[in-house]
C-alpha cells in the first residue's frame, strides 16, 4: 500500500512543481533586475565600432591584394608549364625540374598565406580588444547605475521587452 501512496504523491508533487515554476521567473525578475544589450549592434553602430570595422577591412584588403597577386603569378607559371609540356619542346627532365621549382614556390606561398592570416588574426584581436573593454566597462557602469544584477547579450535571448534593452545607452557611452 505504501507503493501506491508514493505513486500518487509523486505525480501530484510533479504537477505542483510544474504549476509553481512558471511564476518563479516573474518573482525573480522583480528581485533581480535584468537588462539585455545587442553587442552586435554596439559594434556595428558605435563610432568606435565603425572605426574598428574600417581598420580591419583595410588591413584585410591589403593582405588579400598581396596574396591574390602572388596567387595569380603562380597560376600563370602553372599554365605556362602545362603549355610547355603539351608543346613537346622541352625534355621530360627539364619539365620535372620546373615542376619541382613550381611546387617549392607553391609551398612557400602557402606558408606565407598561413602566416599572413595569423598576423591578420592577431591584428584583429588587438584592434577589437580596446572596443570590447570599453563596451564591457560601459555595460558595467550602466548596470550599476540602474541597479541591474544581470545583463545578457540579446543574441542569446528569445524574448525581452524593449524596456530592458540598454543597447542605445551602451552605444552612447562607448562613443563618449
Amino acid at each position: 500500500m505504501k507503493d501506491l501512496n508514493f505513486k500518487i504523491v509523486g505525480p501530484a508533487l510533479a504537477l505542483a512543481l510544474a504549476l509553481a515554476l512558471p511564476a518563479a521567473p516573474v518573482q525573480a525578475q522583480g528581485q533581480f533586475p535584468i537588462a539585455v544589450v545587442d553587442l552586435g549592434r554596439v559594434f556595428r553602430e558605435s563610432n568606435s565600432g565603425k572605426k574598428v570595422d574600417s581598420t580591419l577591412k583595410s588591413e584585410s584588403g591589403k593582405v588579400d591584394k598581396s596574396l591574390q597577386a602572388e596567387d595569380d603569378k603562380l597560376k600563370k607559371e602553372y599554365e605556362n608549364l602545362v603549355n610547355e609540356a603539351k608543346s613537346g619542346n622541352s625534355t621530360q627532365d627539364a619539365l620535372e625540374k620546373k615542376e619541382k621549382a613550381l611546387q617549392a614556390k607553391i609551398q612557400s606561398f602557402q606558408e606565407k598565406r598561413a602566416k599572413s592570416f595569423e598576423e591578420l588574426n592577431s591584428k584583429t584581436e588587438n584592434t577589437v580588444k580596446p572596443l570590447q573593454t570599453k563596451t564591457e566597462q560601459a555595460i558595467e557602469q550602466i548596470a550599476k547605475s540602474k541597479g541591474y544584477v544581470v545583463v545578457l547579450n540579446s543574441a542569446g535571448v528569445v524574448y525581452a521587452p524593449n524596456s530592458i534593452d540598454i543597447t542605445n545607452e551602451v552605444i552612447a557611452a562607448v562613443d563618449k
